[in-house]
């Protein structure tokens, strides 16, 4: 539920990825097309809440979320926070300071319940040495040469999933080796010898009409688009914490000050707004 996990969304494709995932309830924000002052208003909120977090454990004396989360009576509630950055290429090629600082954050906030998780359809030379001494774990999905296998996973497996396993990947904690595993996918169906059971449960769930006409699919039995379906599930998501009387989570990242400040009304022209 929203009070044990929230979810902030930087997407530096337009919101083009991330957008559907906004209708979550889960969701603090969607971060898009950031400009330098919008980055550094990020990170100094993300920095505030690293501190919120810090004062609330100390106050508690929990040495971490995890003795946080176990103690009796409970303190007030502090959910994960997972940062996930669409296409941080982008970072590491425009704002290589503002991802160092990003990663800082991840790195002091890991046992304050802030993870960072990043994806990038062009890896080679975006993971750097700082990168991979932050991050725990690799996922690496189909890629199209063994060298980008290789500078994700250190292995060249990744290269050699049929394009007929869409969500086939490894994952490698640490210096493990690989693990291969199947995501779900919301993409349109394959061919019968290559539809996974719960790949096709979900697509069967999405397409099939509802009673209330609100979530079925487009006529035929055609599959809709992976961002409606994805849509849909966020509505349904967020129906559920709704009906479940979850509260709106706290967002931890300022909102802009307005571009224009509303001149005083006529009976208030002792008082002028400035920000």
């Amino acid at each position: 539920p929203p009070d044990r996990l929230n979810l902030l969304f930087i997407d530096f494709k337009g919101g083009s990825g991330l957008r559907p995932l906004a209708g979550l309830a889960h969701c603090v924000g969607l971060l898009t097309d950031l400009d330098l002052g919008e980055v550094t208003r990020t990170l100094v909120s993300l920095e505030a809440e690293v501190r919120r977090r810090e004062v609330l454990l100390a106050a508690h004396r929990a040495a971490d979320l995890t003795a946080y989360e176990a103690l009796e009576p409970p303190g007030p509630p502090l959910p994960h926070l997972v940062l996930i950055i669409d296409e941080f290429r982008m970072l590491v090629d425009e704002a290589p300071d503002a991802l160092a600082e990003l990663m800082r954050i991840a790195a002091i906030g890991r046992s304050l319940g802030i993870h960072l998780v990043m994806a990038t359809q062009r890896p080679q030379g975006a993971v750097s040495a700082d990168i991979r001494a932050n991050v725990t774990s690799c996922i690496a999905l189909r890629v199209q040469s063994e060298l980008e296998s290789l500078d994700i996973i250190n292995s060249r497996l990744a290269a050699a999933i049929p394009v007929t396993r869409p969500g086939r990947a490894y994952l490698v904690r640490g210096n493990e080796v690989p693990e291969e595993f199947q995501t779900a996918t919301l993409s349109s169906p394959l061919p019968e010898p290559a539809r996974s059971p719960t790949v096709t449960e979900a697509m069967e769930l999405l397409i099939r009409p509802a009673a209330d006409g609100r979530m079925g699919g487009a006529g035929g039995g055609t599959p809709p688009p992976a961002s409606l379906a994805v849509a849909r599930l966020a509505e349904a998501v967020s129906a559920a914490c709704a009906a479940a009387g979850s509260p709106a989570p706290r967002r931890p990242v300022a909102a802009p000050l307005p571009r224009h400040v509303p001149f005083p009304a006529d009976g208030d022209r002792g008082r002028v707004r400035v920000g």
